[in-house]
C-alpha cells in the first residue's frame, strides 16, 4: 500500500507558507537558499545506482544528505530535474553507502525521511510502497542501534550519538506514520516504536535503557535546565548539524508535527552521567 497521508506534512505542508520561501529573495534567506540549490545542482550528475563512483562521499550520512537537498530544491523550485534525481536517490537509499558508525544510519535516516516527504507527491504509487520498504527497514535498524539491539541496554552517549539519534528515528516514525508493513518485509519495530524515541523516550521514560529516567537528563539539569555537558553541542544543531542541514530547519521554520516535550516525574540519580565519545 502506497503512503495515504497527505505530503509533504514534516516541515511544512506548503511551502509557500514557510518563511524561508516568502523571504527567498532577501538576506540571508537568499543565500541559505542557494547553497540548498547549488548542493542539489552539484546532484543531478551523480548515479545514486552506482557507489563505486562515489569514491570518499559513498558514506549514508552523505548520500542521504544530497536526497534531502534533491527533495527541497524540488519543493522550491518544482523543477522536475529535482524530482527525478530524488526519486532514484530514494530508490537506491540501500545501495552503497557505508556506515562506519551508528550515527551514519541515524544521520541518513532523518535525510531519507526528509526526502521521502518533500519528493512523495511526485512518485507513481510502485514507487512510494518500494521506498516506503527500503526507508521502514533503515528505520528498524536504526531503531535497533539505540541499544546495541538490546545488548547496550546500560550504554548512553548523549552528546555524540543518543541526542541526535532519538529525535532522528521519529523523523522517520512520522513520515511514515501510515505504514502497515503490507509487503511483510522483516521487521522488529514499527512507526509507533520510532515516534516514542522521540517522543516519550526522549522527554519522559527511556525504556530502551535501564536507568529509569528520560534520555534528556543525560545532556541537560531537569531542575535548571543546564547543560551538563561542557563538550556537547547545542540542541539546535543536534536536531539539524551543518551546511545546508541547519540552513533547511532554519528556513522552514517550525514543523506542524513538532515533538512535544512531556511532563515526567524527576528520574533516579543513578546513571547521571553518560560517557562521551570524541
Amino acid at each position: 500500500m502506497a503512503s495515504a497521508a497527505s505530503h509533504p506534512n514534516l516541515l511544512f505542508s506548503d511551502i509557500t507558507e514557510a518563511p524561508g520561501y516568502q523571504y527567498h529573495s532577501s538576506s540571508p534567506w537568499n543565500s541559505w537558499e542557494a547553497v540548498i540549490i547549488n548542493s542539489a545542482d552539484a546532484s543531478l550528475s551523480r548515479d545514486f545506482s552506482n557507489p563505486p563512483n562515489w569514491a570518499s562521499y559513498n558514506r549514508i550520512s552523505y548520500r542521504s544528505g544530497f536526497a534531502s537537498d534533491l527533495g527541497l530544491a524540488y519543493q522550491i523550485t518544482k523543477e522536475q530535474k529535482y524530482l527525478d534525481k530524488g526519486r532514484q536517490a530514494l530508490l537506491n537509499l540501500d545501495v552503497g553507502g557505508d556506515a562506519p558508525y551508528d550515527m551514519d544510519r541515524a544521520v541518513a535516516l532523518r535525510g531519507y525521511a526528509l526526502a521521502y516527504d518533500w519528493i512523495q507527491p511526485g512518485l507513481s504509487s510502485t514507487d512510494d510502497t518500494t521506498i516506503r520498504d527500503k526507508l521502514a527497514r533503515l528505520a528498524d535498524h536504526t531503531y535497533r542501534d539505540l541499544n546495541g539491539d538490546g545488548t547496550k541496554k546500560t550504554y548512553v552517549s548523549f552528546a555524540d550519538y543518543h541526542g541526535q539519534a532519538y529525535p532522528s528515528v521519529a523523523i522517520a516514525g512520522l513520515a511514515l506514520e501510515d505504514y502497515t508493513n503490507p509487503n511483510r518485509i522483516t521487521l522488529s519495530s514499527g512507526p509507533d516504536d520510532w515516534t516514542k524515541a522521540g517522543t516519550d523516550y526522549l522527554f519522559v521514560n527511556d525504556e530502551l535503557h535501564t536507568y529509569n529516567r528520560p534520555l534528556i537528563s543525560y545532556g541537560f539539569d531537569e531542575e535548571s535546565g543546564k547543560h551538563l555537558l561542557a563538550h556537547t553541542r547545542p540542541m539546535s544543531s543536534m536536531i539539524s548539524s551543518g551546511g545546508s542541514k541547519y540552513i533547511v530547519s532554519t528556513m522552514t521554520g517550525i514543523s506542524s508535527k513538532t515533538i512535544q516535550q512531556q511532563k515526567r516525574s524527576s528520574p533516579q540519580n543513578s546513571g547521571r552521567h553518560s560517557r562521551t565519545d570524541t
